[in-house]
């Protein structure tokens, strides 16, 4: 079987990396796009493909990744940075901006590996990463070695990196530098020892890159970057910070014409010589190239549209949305003028009314209820009722056996059998789509309540969950990427996760929540995006203790959401999410609400059609699956998981 990390299970270890870095800073990971960038409080990775996994590698660079940006994030003024690189382009330098990405990535990893000594074995794997890129243009090129302005900035994080003791071929590296280089870098580095802050780094920086201009020949810009950068822009023509207007009329901040490449800057004129003449070595990771590999950018492209096969990644879940009735009333608003508040735990499953309402239900259907606790309780205890176990050569004397005993034999004895515990967790998941409005989500809303006064007095753990489309975007960001991302994704639009009630919540709060069900759908249901919501719901599983786990998924028809794929890869997702469930041990049964679609997705299942089918169909398959007793496939020639993309998912 083929091992590897599902991506899901890299996404949350990213996101937990940076909770703990991002103390008091409140950083947080995000999967979206194609591109992966930080813009000061989020650290941006290309969206991954869902039925994807990655080696153990891949993992360590990119938690090294997201380690180092937290670090940038929680140590570097970026407000300041940014005004240099911005002024370093506007000069038309190359040098400056890779000397400070250098320099600050050495003072931040210094910093990083002190406050977390664990930090160190991901950020060697993602160095590795970086110097395993440049051997490989080294070896088609060695000369790219010999010159301080290609691979000074590099350089430097060898030397930075080796004094901090990584394991990642620095020292390899460093030995491809003629001497005097070497010699060069390491007083550079020398100069991080004497560095407070970003703005200490940034005027070391502007002295490496002058002292290369220097020994190079070509012209030095030290006093005019240190002006722009620190003072007040007076050597620029305009204030620091403000946009102004050069000699001719244009903006300072800008370009001029590229025959001319000069900047108005107080009298100093760059030339046509004066622009580096050398493109350096970047010493940032590329981790696009380190998460996806060729075949993975190829099929992302917008010619992979309605293809079935490409992989299920999913635009961004920086907007996908957990709903409880303990919500705040603002937990969930857009930005702009347009934007609505999706806070919906606090405007639908916090409603007081919802317990009258559930007791209604209750009340309606009390005869059935009993049936179906009867039909629980008798095999529950059918199972739990002691008996004896014969044949043993110790433990109690067996009556029956004293015969045998009386001729020599040994085997009189008789052994009590242990009670079958009732260890399992359940989760029931219900549809909450548009397709389900009306007669559909009362029936299922009754099944919902049904399933759960009989499975909760076992003493099985219980969540109730519901799920669909039906909000936006929260982000400006987000609305940018999905206009203009053409890229082939599985699904676009965020989900909602209804949590009626958690593992941990009392069922006496959560029956006001469950009572609000049919409003809740009626007011929030969009598309149903089953693939993506099945899997949210197994990873809440997939904690908890209990030795069984147990999911019973209520839907009406197919999945239905916004897939750049196509319908066929939306049921491709849906059975591999179902077949890896049940791989990692999960009963899984999908109950049909007046519609028999379930028997193409869920091995085991059933359907119903009215309430009073619940007790005759449903009852004796959950008594079983809460007991692990396993069932037979008999609809095994509908269902064809891609076993590869499942065991890839393991």
């Amino acid at each position: 079987m083929e091992k590897g990390i599902p991506t899901h299970v890299f996404e949350q270890a990213c996101s937990a990396s940076a909770r703990t870095f991002g103390k008091k800073h409140d950083i947080s990971v995000i999967f979206a796009g194609s591109d992966a960038k930080t813009d000061g409080t989020t650290i941006y990775l290309p969206a991954l493909p869902q039925d994807k996994t990655l080696t153990e590698e891949q993992v360590s660079v990119g938690r090294g990744y997201v380690d180092h940006e937290a670090g940038h994030i929680k140590h570097t003024d970026n407000e300041l940075y940014a005004k240099a690189v911005h002024e370093a382009m506007l000069c038309e330098d190359k040098y400056l901006p890779v000397f400070m990405n250098a320099l600050e990535d050495v003072r931040i990893e210094r910093i990083i590996t002190d406050e977390y000594s664990g930090s160190k074995r991901n950020l060697e794997s993602t160095a590795k990463a970086v110097n395993r890129s440049y051997k490989k243009a080294y070896d088609k090129d060695p000369t790219i070695a010999d010159d301080e302005r290609k691979v000074g900035a590099v350089a430097i994080t060898w030397e930075g990196r080796r004094r901090l003791g990584y394991n990642s071929d620095n020292e390899g590296c460093l030995d491809t530098l003629p001497d005097h280089v070497r010699k060069q870098v390491e007083n550079w580095v020398d100069m991080v020892d004497g560095m407070a802050d970003t703005k200490d780094m940034i005027t070391a920086a502007i002295s490496v890159a002058d002292m290369v201009r220097k020994n190079n020949g070509e012209p030095e810009m030290k006093e005019v970057l240190t002006n722009v950068i620190f003072g007040d822009g007076s050597k620029r023509g305009t204030k620091a910070g403000s946009k102004g207007k050069s000699e001719n009329g244009d903006d300072a901040d800008k370009p001029q014409g590229k025959s001319e490449k000069s900047f108005e800057q107080g009298g100093h004129g760059f030339s046509e010589s004066s622009p580096s003449p050398i493109d350096p070595l970047d010493p940032s990771l590329d981790i696009e190239s380190v998460l996806l590999n060729e075949e993975d950018k190829v099929s992302l492209k917008s010619d992979k549209r309605w293809d079935e096969n490409a992989p299920f990644r999913i635009l961004t879940t920086a907007s996908d949305k957990y709903h409880h009735s303990s919500d705040h009333e603002n937990k969930y608003v857009a930005e702009g003028e347009y934007g609505g508040n999706y806070s919906y735990g606090h405007q639908y499953l916090a409603d007081p009314e919802g317990n009258k309402k559930y007791k209604n239900a209750v009340s309606k259907m009390s005869s059935s209820l009993g049936v179906m606790r009867r039909k629980l309780e008798r095999s529950l205890m059918a199972t739990q009722l002691r008996g004896w176990d014969s044949g043993h050569e110790v433990g109690r004397l067996d009556t029956k056996r004293l015969v045998s005993g009386y001729k020599g034999y040994p085997n009189v004895y008789k052994i009590k059998e242990s009670i079958k515990e009732i260890d399992t967790a359940v989760t029931i998941l219900v549809d909450h789509s548009g397709s389900m409005h009306g007669d559909k989500m009362r029936l299922a809303m009754q099944s919902c309540i049904a399933l759960t006064e009989s499975v909760y007095k076992t003493g099985c753990k219980l969540e109730v969950l519901g799920f669909s489309t039906g909000s936006d975007y929260l982000t400006k960001a987000e609305d940018e990427m999905d206009d203009m991302d053409r890229n082939a994704y599985g699904r676009r639009e965020p989900t909602d996760m209804f949590i009626y009630k958690s593992f941990n919540d009392r069922i006496q709060e959560a029956r006001k929540s469950i009572g609000n069900m049919l409003r809740t759908a009626a007011n929030t249901g969009g598309c149903n995006a089953d693939g993506c919501s099945v899997l949210q719901a197994l990873r809440r599983l997939f904690v908890q203790k209990e030795k069984r786990k147990v999911l019973i998924v209520l839907s009406d028809g197919y999945p239905a959401s916004s897939c750049d794929l196509g319908k066929k890869a939306e049921y491709k997702h849906l059975r591999n999410v179902i077949a890896y469930g049940l791989s990692k041990g999960v009963d899984i049964i999908g109950i049909g609400i007046c519609s028999d679609a379930v028997r193409k997705f869920y091995p085991d299942y059933a359907v119903i059609q009215n309430f009073e089918d619940l007790p005759k169909t449903v009852m004796d398959k959950i008594a079983k699956r809460l007991l692990g007793q396993r069932f037979v496939i008999d609809n095994a020639d509908l269902i064809k998981a891609d076993k590869q993309k499942v065991r890839q998912m393991k």
